[in-house]
């Protein structure tokens, strides 16, 4: 799952884990959230992720010196890439099933010319003997 992070959660995961790494996203995803090096019981970190990893992830980003700023990437809650996945999932679902362009289309709530592309790019993934063009 590490692999499919955004690089800072990635990295918070390696310092205080995969927990900590999705507790983060799930506090604070989608703005930016600081890093301090002195922590307190009401800090967001420390309710977030417990004393123990707040600190470890305090000593990483401030090397324990004044605090530092992140924009908190959404993590795999919320992100945009999960839903343009399931899209895309739901559009090979459909042509597979021999659903012609205008009815997945419809279905999914998206234009006709976004499942053309997608289906434009399956079809080059297909057929790797067909040499490029250009």
């Amino acid at each position: 799952m590490r692999e499919h992070l955004p690089a800072l959660l990635a990295e918070i995961a390696e310092v205080a884990g995969l927990d900590a790494a999705l507790a983060v996203a799930q506090a604070k995803g989608g703005v930016t959230a600081r890093f301090a090096s002195r922590l307190g019981p009401e800090n967001w970190l420390v309710e977030a992720v417990g004393m123990e990893k707040a600190k470890l992830l305090s000593d990483h980003f401030t090397s324990g010196r004044g605090r530092i700023e992140f924009d908190i990437p959404l993590g795999p809650t919320g992100s945009y890439k999960r839903d343009m996945l399931a899209r895309a999932e739901a559009m090979r679902k459909a042509l597979e099933s021999g659903h012609k362009t205008t009815h997945t289309a419809r279905h999914l709530g998206i234009t006709r010319r976004s499942v053309q592309r997608f289906n434009a790019k399956c079809a080059a993934v297909k057929d790797p003997d067909q040499s490029d063009l250009f």
